[in-house]
């Protein structure tokens, strides 16, 4: 059996070692997909995916926000965004709404299942939390209650 002196194999190693470093960079360095679809659920949320924005519904509020929503290795997202609350039936009645405010929209989505929430500045208004499906229809209730 030949030895190989110390210095040698330590190159060896160090060779595996920025190898095997520059794998983990690939992999970490995936590019980030885009959110598609449109998503429902039992009555909480919509979120509907444009070619230029991401326009969401909830109940008594609409939410939007601009360009697409990019989803990370993780299916992970943290995006800026608007959120109006409404009074009345639909955004599109002739009602008194407070102006937009800014907010937060974080989620994860895994396979077809979309967690968001909806994270507030004003420090007394708490998150909200949706458990949203691709392709499911979205009956979100009007203000008043009624669906």
């Amino acid at each position: 059996m030949v030895r190989l002196p110390l210095e040698k194999k330590m190159r060896g190693t160090q060779r595996c070692v920025v190898v095997f470093s520059a794998v983990l960079v690939a992999c970490a360095s995936a590019p980030a997909s885009r959110l598609a679809g449109d998503w429902g659920g039992d009555g909480q949320a919509a979120l509907i995916v444009q070619v230029d924005s991401v326009q969401m519904s909830f109940p008594c509020a609409s939410g939007r926000v601009e360009g697409s929503i990019l989803i990370d290795a993780n299916g992970r997202f943290d995006v800026a965004g608007t959120y109006a609350p409404m009074h009345g039936r639909a955004p599109s009645d002739d009602v008194s709404r407070p102006a937009a405010e800014a907010v937060r929209y974080e989620g994860r989505v895994s396979g077809e299942e979309l967690a968001l929430s909806v994270h507030h500045t004003d420090p007394n208004m708490p998150a909200e939390h949706f458990a949203l499906t691709r392709g499911a229809p979205a009956h979100v209730p009007d203000c008043g209650g009624a669906a």
